[in-house]
């Protein structure tokens, strides 16, 4: 008889257990999203579903589904941790890129552009996935994370700008007078309340 279980427990459906895999995946997403917990493995038979290619079938039988979960202030904590280890130098290298700016030919600066971006689009990204969590749970860092969320998307679009209309200055300007700033009260509010917020929710959860 198929199995079914989520972090190690088995899950008993009313009558008999679902046949069809994305059924059983689309109702322990439900059930678990009520909980605020998140679906991070769909293992079928031993072959993680969640990270099959999008042009691959789901499997039409199974012997065993296996699940496992997080809270949704584990998995942030997670997400915040690991951006803030891959972007540690950033400060740095946002500081002498300001610099750089000056004394490069725009030829190079633009064709250097998506070097650039990608030095600064993990923060970008962590911040528009915190958005939902901010909307759902509302934390008391709510509105300081959502100003900076703000000021970071104009912050951008004065990037492109600059970038559009080739002035050197400008850009120098925005990297270091708000990119950087930014950044440095990202770290700080992360710190000081986001980390500390989802370290208690995740004790409590125990």
């Amino acid at each position: 008889m198929p199995e079914v279980s989520v972090d190690g427990e088995e899950v008993v459906f009313e009558g008999e257990t679902p046949q069809d895999i994305g059924q059983i995946f689309d109702l322990l997403m439900g059930a678990m999203s009520e909980k605020g917990r998140a679906v991070i493995s769909f293992l079928v038979d031993g072959s993680d579903m969640m990270t099959r290619a999008d042009d691959q079938p789901l499997p039409t039988t199974f012997e065993k589904i296996e699940a496992v979960t997080m809270t949704h202030s584990e998995l942030t904590l997670q997400l915040v941790e690991r951006v803030e280890e891959e972007t540690e130098s950033l400060d740095e290298e946002l500081t002498a890129y300001s610099r750089k700016i000056l004394l490069l030919g725009w030829t190079e600066i633009f064709q250097r552009m998506d070097e650039f971006i990608g030095k600064i689009k993990p923060i970008a990204e962590l911040l528009d996935n915190l958005d939902p969590f901010a909307k759902t749970y509302d934390p008391p860092w709510r509105n300081d994370f959502e100003a900076l969320q703000k000021r970071q998307a104009e912050a951008l679009h004065e990037v492109l700008s600059s970038f559009q209309t080739g002035d050197v200055a400008e850009l120098s300007n925005v990297v270091k007078g708000e990119l950087l700033p930014i950044l440095k009260e990202f770290r700080k509010l992360s710190s000081l309340n986001m980390k500390p917020y989802l370290l208690q929710n995740i004790e409590e959860a125990e």
